[in-house]
Order: C-alpha cells, then sequence, then structure tokens
C-alpha cells in the first residue's frame, strides 16, 4: 500500500510537471503576441503621422498659392475698381480649375458685382466667409466651412480676404471658391486600407474635406469627437486610438495642425488592418503551442498509464498472495462482524429516522418565522400607512399651533421610519424563504448611481457633506434594477448617517476586471475596527452604542447582503479607524453593443 501511495505521487507530479510546461508555454506565446500588436499600433501611429506631416505640407502650399491669388486681385481690385475684367483675369493667370472653381469680388455691403464666370446679382452678407470680413478686418484669409455655392450651384469650399480703401475702411471682399475633392483626390495617391480614413477639419469642428470608403460627406461636425478634443484641447500633434464618432471603426488615428490656419488634417487606419500580420501570426504561434502542449500532455499521460498498469500488476500478485493466507481468518472475522453490522445498521436506521424528524420540524419551524414576519409585516403596514396619512394631514393643517404640529411631524417621521424597518423586515423574509422574485436586466450604473445620490442629497447637504461621483464609461451591469439600487441607497444612508460634518463621500463605478464592475460608496467617518467587520452583515447587528442619536435597527446591510447573494453577486466592507469605510458590490458587467468612447471616464460632483 505505501509503494501503492508512492506510485500515485509520482502520476502526480509527472502531470504537474506536464501542467506547468504548458502553462509557461502559453504564458510566453501571449507574451509574444501581446508584443507584436503593441509594436504593430506603434508602427501604425509613426506612419499615419508621417502622413499627416506630409499632407500637412500639400495643404500649407495649396492654401498659400490661394492666398497669393486672393492678395493679386485684391491689389488689381484697388488699383483698377470697377474697370477690373475678372473673367479676363482668371483667364490670363491660366488657374488650375481643378483646385479652383471661381472666384467673385463683393462691395462692402456684401453683394456680388464681379465674377470669374459671371456677377449674378446676389447677396452674401449673411454667409460666415462673408460676414466676418464685413464685420472687421482680420488682416489674413478665412477658410470657411464647405457651403451650396448659389452662383455655381454646387457645393464649394469657400476663401476669402477683405479689400480695403486706402484709408482703411472696407472696399468689399475677394473670394475663391475650392474644390473640396482636390485635397481629397491628392489624399487617395497613399494607400490608407481598407476603412481608412484622411480628414481635413476646422477649428470649428466641420469637415473640410474628407476620404472615406463610407463617402465624403462634408456637413459633418466632430467637435465631440477624440481627435478634435486631443488637437485643440491638448497638444495639437499626437495619436490616439479610439472609436470613430462618424461610423464606430476603431482606427489608429495621427493629426497635426496646418500651420498659419485654423486647420488639422488627420489620418486614421483601421486597427484591424493594422493588426492583421500580428493577428496572423498569433494564431500560427496558438497552433503551435497547442500542438506542443497535445504533445505534452500525450507524454505525461503515457507516463502516468504505463506507470499504474505495471503498479496494479504488482499489486494485484502481492494481493493473491496474501489474500490466500488471509481468506480463512478473515471469513471468521467476517461472520463476527456480519452480525455487529446487522446491529449497527439498526441503529443508523434509528438515527436517520430521528434526524429526518428533526430536519423537517427545523424548516416547518423556519418557515413558521418567516411566515409570521411576513404576516406581520403586513399586518403593520395597514396601519402604519393610515397613522402616517393622517400626521401628513395634521401637520399641513393651518388651524394647530407649532407645538402640536412638531407632535405630528414627530409622528410622520417615527411612522416613516418603521415603515422603512418594516419593508425591510418584509424583503429579508421574502429572501429568506426564496420568494423573492429578479429580474436581472442590462442596468445603467452611471445612471442609478446618480439617482441614488439625488435620493440623500438633502441629508448629505444638511450635514454639510460633499458628494463626489466617477462612472468609468462601459459600466453596465446586470442586476435587478430596483435591488441594486436599494443596495446602493442604503450604503449611501450610511455614509451619511456615520460620517463626520463637513465631510465628504466618494461614488464610482469601476471595471475590476474585465467582466466584472465594482460599484463602490467611500465615507470619511470614524472607520470601524477590524475585528468587527465581521459583525456588520448580521441581522440586526450594530456596531455603535444605542444612545448615539444615529436612527438605524442594523437590517439595512444584513438585507443587501442576502439581497446580493440573491441576485448571485458578492458585497464587502473595508475599513480603518479614522479614515473612513468603503462599501463596494461587485456584478457582472453588462455587453454592449454600442460604446463611442471605451477608453474615456467621465467624472462628476
Amino acid at each position: 500500500m505505501k509503494r501503492g501511495r508512492n506510485v500515485d505521487w509520482a502520476s502526480v507530479g509527472v502531470v504537474g510537471i506536464a501542467g506547468l510546461l504548458i502553462g509557461l508555454l502559453w504564458l510566453a506565446v501571449e507574451a509574444l503576441i501581446r508584443q507584436e500588436r503593441d509594436n504593430a499600433l506603434d508602427d501604425a501611429k509613426r506612419n499615419n503621422a508621417n502622413l499627416v506631416r506630409a499632407f500637412e505640407q500639400h495643404t500649407v502650399r495649396t492654401l498659400d498659392h490661394i492666398d497669393d491669388l486672393l492678395v493679386l486681385i485684391s491689389k488689381r481690385a484697388q488699383v483698377e475698381g470697377d474697370a477690373l475684367d475678372l473673367a479676363a483675369l482668371y483667364r490670363d493667370l491660366n488657374i488650375d480649375s481643378k483646385v479652383v472653381i471661381n472666384s467673385i469680388i463683393t462691395n462692402g455691403e456684401g453683394l456680388v458685382v464681379k465674377g470669374s464666370h459671371g456677377a449674378p446679382n446676389v447677396s452674401l452678407a449673411d454667409r460666415e466667409h462673408i460676414a466676418v470680413h464685413l464685420k472687421e478686418d482680420t488682416g489674413r484669409p478665412f477658410v470657411g466651412k464647405p457651403v451650396h455655392s448659389r452662383v455655381a450651384d454646387r457645393w464649394l469650399m469657400p476663401i476669402t480676404r477683405r479689400i480695403n480703401k486706402p484709408d482703411g475702411t472696407i472696399l468689399g471682399t475677394v473670394g475663391v471658391a475650392v474644390d473640396p475633392n482636390y485635397f481629397s483626390d491628392f489624399y487617395k495617391e497613399v494607400n490608407i486600407g481598407l476603412n481608412g480614413v484622411v480628414v481635413l477639419f476646422g477649428a470649428d469642428g466641420v469637415f473640410r474635406s474628407r476620404l472615406a470608403e463610407t463617402g465624403a460627406r462634408l456637413d459633418v461636425n466632430i467637435s465631440q469627437g477624440q481627435v478634435f478634443k486631443a488637437a485643440t484641447q491638448g497638444s495639437p500633434r499626437g495619436a490616439i486610438i479610439f472609436d470613430s464618432v462618424v461610423d464606430g471603426i476603431r482606427r489608429v488615428f495621427a493629426y497635426g495642425p496646418i500651420p498659419g490656419y485654423p486647420l488639422f488634417v488627420t489620418v486614421g487606419t483601421s486597427v484591424d488592418r493594422e493588426l492583421s500580420e500580428a493577428n496572423a501570426r498569433a494564431k500560427a504561434y496558438r497552433l503551435a503551442a497547442g500542438m506542443a502542449s497535445g504533445l505534452f500532455l500525450c507524454l505525461a499521460l503515457g507516463v502516468v498509464f504505463f506507470g499504474i498498469r505495471w503498479q496494479r500488476e504488482r499489486r494485484l500478485q502481492e494481493a493473491k498472495a496474501a489474500l490466500e493466507i488471509r481468506v480463512e481468518e478473515r471469513t471468521a472475522e467476517l461472520r463476527s462482524r456480519q452480525a455487529a453490522l446487522a446491529e449497527a445498521n439498526l441503529r443508523l436506521e434509528a438515527i436517520g429516522a430521528r434526524y429526518l424528524e428533526e430536519k423537517e420540524a427545523a424548516q416547518n419551524a423556519s418557515r413558521a418565522k418567516s411566515d409570521f414576519l411576513s404576516n406581520m409585516s403586513h399586518e403593520l403596514r395597514t396601519p402604519l400607512n393610515a397613522v402616517i396619512g393622517f400626521a401628513q394631514l395634521l401637520s399641513t393643517e393651518e388651524s394647530i399651533d407649532d407645538g402640536h404640529r412638531q407632535s405630528a411631524l414627530l409622528i410622520l417621521n417615527s411612522g416613516r421610519y418603521l415603515l422603512e424597518l418594516v419593508n425591510e423586515v418584509l424583503d429579508l423574509s421574502r429572501v429568506e424563504t426564496g420568494k423573492l422574485a429578479l429580474s436581472v436586466v442590462a442596468v445603467d450604473s452611471g445612471r442609478l448611481l446618480g439617482e441614488c445620490i439625488a435620493s440623500i442629497r438633502a441629508e448629505a447637504e444638511a450635514a454639510e457633506i460633499e458628494i463626489r461621483s466617477v462612472v468609468e464609461i462601459g459600466t453596465e451591469v446586470l442586476a435587478d434594477r430596483k435591488r441594486l439600487r436599494q443596495i446602493i441607497t442604503n450604503y449611501l444612508s450610511n455614509a451619511v448617517k456615520y460620517n463626520r460634518r463637513g465631510g465628504r463621500i466618494e461614488v464610482a463605478a469601476t471595471a475590476s476586471t474585465e467582466d466584472r464592475v465594482r460599484l463602490q460608496v467611500r465615507d470619511t467617518g470614524l472607520g470601524i475596527e477590524a475585528g468587527k467587520l465581521g459583525e456588520l452583515f448580521k441581522p440586526f447587528s450594530r456596531l455603535v452604542d444605542a444612545n448615539s442619536g444615529i436612527e438605524g435597527t442594523g437590517i439595512g446591510l444584513a438585507l443587501s447582503r442576502r439581497l446580493a447573494e440573491a441576485m448571485g453577486v458578492s458585497v464587502g466592507v473595508e475599513s480603518e479607524i479614522g479614515s473612513g469605510s468603503l462599501f463596494w458590490i461587485e456584478l457582472p458587467r453588462a455587453v454592449s453593443s454600442q460604446r463611442d468612447e471605451p477608453a474615456l471616464s467621465r467624472v462628476a460632483s
């Protein structure tokens, strides 16, 4: 028997070593895959940043060329006045029609007076690219939003300059209409792959030009997008990875400013495209690792199998020899024990019968207790509601004096407190009897926390307690919404009751793991001794002096734990004397089909 046990330990050792080797192999493979993916994304950021610089240079050269044309026309208009033939000048300069569609000159009121392709009697004073010069002299060209031209009857990107008289007052404006497709045609010369985009946008967040497989819409505002915020609020040049606000595709974006102009250019390539080669290699790595793991496992199982088989044969031979010697001894012994066994069976049957009777009695007692609590709770709620109703009516009665009104309010508050206690006892009874109905759905943790905070804000403000909340994006959870709100509200109520005056409460929803979300409430109260933490979640257990003046029954946390267990989730507490306490509940994350900004957290106070 000793040798048999040694063989079993050897088998365990062989399987353990094989498992360790397989685990180390897979850790190395996954680390290599992560490294290659990170390298691929870093390369994509650098490549896209280089493309951004190339597009910046092309855009600057083009806009500078257009501004030179505007300055030339302005000077000719100042010198020649009404005698200027803009159409002839347009032909003489041999302007590239792929870039500039047409040009116009307006008077000081924004009325078109000259045009390279005719001068219709049209007022453009209401257009942003004209109105900006009528308002003030900026001394710079203005790159307007793409508009539908009333002159050319097509979408154009206007670029305008102000024309001044010798005394500095406005003579008019000169403008050219640039084809936005000129920039997107240039972008096509670079292969940015499937789902790649190149966008030229202004400091106002509106597209000026765009190249994408989904179309070239220009009536798009990305002022709420990540690229726009990063370019205008942070560093004007950089690279980020996020889901596009336009089509929801996850891309690697690089962005940069157009020097001298309130414009930015961004290049985005699909993350799937950038990771395609790394993902292909990852499949090969995992296939090889799987084959090696199978080989290790087969070898280990082979060693264990043959070792066990050899040992069993030895043991069978030894047992056969020993059995022949002991069979006569055991026969006599078994006969004597058979009688004792029959007697023991009779005793066991009697014990089993008593156990079943006591078990049924205990279950009946438990059901009777729960039924009693449930019935009493229902019976108490009816007169309590009547007392609360009459107290409300009495407190609003104008004919009573202040002393009676205060008494009525005391009755009202005490009745509500007792009704809350009855409801908690009823809920606790339902959980214990398994009669609590739950509806587990996807719950927006941010919205639920906001509702819970709103419900206790008046009590917090009365105690001069500040409430802060931090909710990460993508922290929807699976839970019964009503019961989860009941738990969080209980946490918040306790955080107000046991906090110090002028203290702080911090509420947060964070992703504790990839598939779990933790909702927590932290206060700045006195804290709880470590030896008493185990008593917190027991029914009717209170860790403060009954004469402390703090209302409470000791049911709230016990009910919170029972509700969490009914939903299949966990709750807990962390506390330090003098620093406060942290109560939490951890729930499964709800899968979200649309998540616009997964890498961003929103903070509200």
